[in-house]
């Protein structure tokens, strides 16, 4: 039923009675509350070789959800100068997000650090984000000379050059006691972070989230995303993705492929990405006799459309953060067999969401394989609850709630001389 209008009532003075004027403060905090609030800038600085990985994927995405909640980013990449895989303002111009690229002709060029000061000054950022180890020791320099309050946000210390074990990781560290805040991609990470002296009180833990709208299966792309990798409509496809390094350990993952393939020759094996170990790899697989069954097809700049042919997605890292592949498989609607490592069973909760087993264990990762494979009902029970979870707190909206909270509160407290 429609309402009636509502008649204005009349207003009836005394005689002579002045109007009442509202006082100018009043209307000011009135017209402050009809105001939407101003959008948080944020500077971000990051330091990427290649392609990247997980986190550069979740910065982008931050950025463009962030500009819809209120947040103004501006991604600073800097690379080498001859880095020939760099793509960020590629995917930075896709996802909508605004990027100034900073080639550096070597480590600590001057360079860098001039054009970071130059974008500082002329932006009039309320906070800098920054997401490793030379990132932050930027953030620190440029806090000392506009006085913006600094967040890192921590992916993880993945590196294994006795130059950054022995030297830039526990100067890192030490670094990190200055901030105003330090974001841990999981719970192991801040403990372990809160250990050498960063406190407590000014540490958050924010998992990676997903966009579960965009990262969701597609059957009519499927056959054809498989018959382009060679995969037939009977065969059963594992996949894995990741920076080809030592703590993703894909050795052991053939290593339990093999096993398997052996009575299962309807088994294949994808694993996607880039890095120093990509030769050694193939080389292993054909050792082994894997042939064409086992392929490291190398950097993929088409994830979303790779995972549809997935039908099992298996992480074998010995280290993590808050692995991103992980949490987009589960959106994906892929099973998942994963090592406890990191954030990982923060993301994927054992047996509810995922089989997780120890690291450094082939035997355990083939055994988990082969019961994900053997046991149908059980493993899409388990997709259907990582999948719900996508949509809630995994998903890239909370995380970009969170990280907003964690900007206004240390812009607060910076403004009121913490």
């Amino acid at each position: 039923m429609t309402r009636p209008p509502v008649e204005q009532a009349e207003v009836v003075r005394r005689p002579g009675a002045a109007r009442r004027e509202t006082p100018p403060a009043v209307e000011r905090r009135a017209d402050a509350e009809q105001r939407p609030p101003r959008p948080i800038r944020v500077m971000v600085i990051r330091s990427i070789t290649g392609a990247g990985g997980g986190a550069d994927k979740i910065i982008l995405r931050t950025a463009a959800i962030g500009a819809r909640r209120g947040l103004q980013m501006t991604l600073c990449a800097i690379h080498g100068r001859r880095d020939r895989e760099f793509d960020l303002p590629q995917r930075a111009a896709r996802a909508g997000a605004e990027l100034i690229a900073i080639a550096q002709r070597w480590p600590g060029d001057p360079r860098v650090f001039a054009r970071l000061d130059q974008v500082a000054r002329e932006g009039s950022f309320d906070v800098i984000d920054s997401h490793d180890y030379k990132a932050n020791f930027y953030a620190l320099r440029l806090r000392r000379r506009y006085g913006v309050p600094i967040v890192s946000t921590a992916h993880g210390y993945t590196g294994n050059s006795l130059r950054e074990r022995g030297l830039y990781y526990p100067l890192d560290k030490r670094n990190l006691r200055r901030f105003d805040a330090v974001i841990g991609v999981s719970s192991d990470l801040c403990e372990e972070l809160a250990r050498c002296g960063v406190a407590r009180s000014r540490l958050s833990v924010v998992l990676n989230g997903v966009d579960a709208q965009r990262y969701r299966c597609d059957d009519s792309i499927r056959a054809e995303v498989r018959r382009r990798l060679g995969v037939g409509e009977q065969d059963v496809l594992i996949g894995s993705a990741g920076r080809v390094e030592r703590q993703k350990r894909f050795d052991l993952l053939i290593d339990a492929f093999a096993g398997l393939a052996a009575r299962r020759p309807q088994l294949r094996l994808v694993i996607a990405g880039a890095g120093s170990l990509l030769e050694s790899l193939r080389a292993r697989a054909a050792r082994l006799g894997l042939g064409d069954r086992c392929r490291l097809i190398g950097h993929h700049g088409n994830m979303l459309r790779l995972y549809q042919a997935f039908d099992l997605f298996v992480q074998s890292s010995e280290y993590e953060g808050t692995p991103t592949v992980l949490v987009e498989a589960m959106a994906m609607q892929i099973p998942i067999v994963a090592t406890d490592v990191g954030g990982t069973t923060e993301l994927a909760r054992p047996a509810e969401d995922a089989l997780i087993v120890p690291p450094h264990d082939v035997g355990a990762l083939a055994a988990a394989i082969e019961l994900a494979l053997s046991d149908p009902i059980e493993t899409s029970k388990r997709v259907a609850r990582a999948r719900q979870r996508t949509e809630q707190e995994l998903s890239l909206d909370h995380r970009t709630h969170r990280l907003i909270e964690i900007y206004r509160q240390v812009i607060t407290e910076r403004g009121a001389g913490r």
